[in-house]
């Protein structure tokens, strides 16, 4: 619900016991497996920076999703999002990128 308005944005699933189970224990096989142990942090890195840049593209609709879930007005709304809850975001990921190339660079000497 929009709650400047009272409207019906949207319709969200809910998700029993056993489907929060499956989800976690995919996780966990995704970590074991494919994607975290076995993925280079180089690779991690890279797909960290590609997520920061994706969400500065998509600024724009973030924050007028954000404005329907909030009902703040879009310019509050976008001034919000990317001070509060974007930069953080894309500061992490950019971390987590720069700190691989230096590890990388690092052990090539």
């Amino acid at each position: 619900m929009n709650p400047a308005t009272g409207k019906k944005i949207g319709e969200i699933s809910g998700a029993t016991d056993k489907d929060v189970d499956l989800a976690v224990k995919a996780a966990q096989k995704a970590f074991e497996t494919s994607w975290g142990r076995n993925t280079p942090g180089t690779e991690r890195g890279k797909l960290m920076l590609k997520l920061a840049t994706l969400i500065e593209e998509h600024a724009d609709e973030l924050a007028a999703i954000e404005t329907l879930n909030s009902g703040e007005r879009s310019r509050g709304c976008l001034f919000h999002l990317a001070r509060t809850e974007c930069s953080p975001l894309l500061e992490t990921c950019r971390c987590h990128f720069v700190l691989r190339e230096v590890h990388q660079r690092s052990h090539r000497c």
